[in-house]
């Protein structure tokens, strides 16, 4: 059992996770992730296949939250989630990110990232915008960057 432990450790492939953001795994196919947003209790609004996204409107903090999932052309595979609550009081927004994703970020002119192997959380407010969250998927952005080749 041990050495099993220490294998699967020291194994970069096997340690590495996809980011999830509400419980929700955000990688994979657009068909895979709309499926694991709805099983969570998201709705999806609207498809836009000409602009690769798609709109899911849900509740985090207890606040209309709209998901904006962004995906490949031709693999049709996630590489970005932009997560836009509504009236949603800043420091409870941090604060959710802080115990999720831990205190270990980098404090930035417009608010904070969290970067791991396995992509990144960018917490960001902007004068005169509600705050949002922007997570981005390693593997999905390696091959949004292939397919634009």
């Amino acid at each position: 059992m041990l050495l099993y432990l220490v294998v699967l450790l020291a194994c970069p492939s096997v340690r590495a996770q996809h980011m999830d953001f509400c419980g929700v795994e955000l990688t994979g196919s657009i068909r895979d992730v709309s499926d694991k947003l709805r099983k969570s209790g998201f709705k999806l609004k609207q498809k836009r296949p000409d602009d690769c996204f798609y709109i899911f409107e849900g509740k985090y903090c207890g606040q209309t939250t709209y998901f904006n999932v962004n995906y490949t052309p031709k693999t049709k595979t996630v590489y970005q989630v932009r997560v836009t609550p509504r009236n949603i009081n800043e420091e409870v927004l941090v604060d959710s990110l802080l115990a999720k994703y831990g205190s270990e970020c980098e404090s930035t002119g417009e608010g904070y990232c969290w970067t791991t192997e396995a992509g990144g959380i960018f917490y960001i407010k902007k004068e005169h915008y509600d705050p949002f969250v922007v997570i981005i998927d390693g593997e999905g952005m390696t091959l949004k960057k292939q397919e634009e080749k």
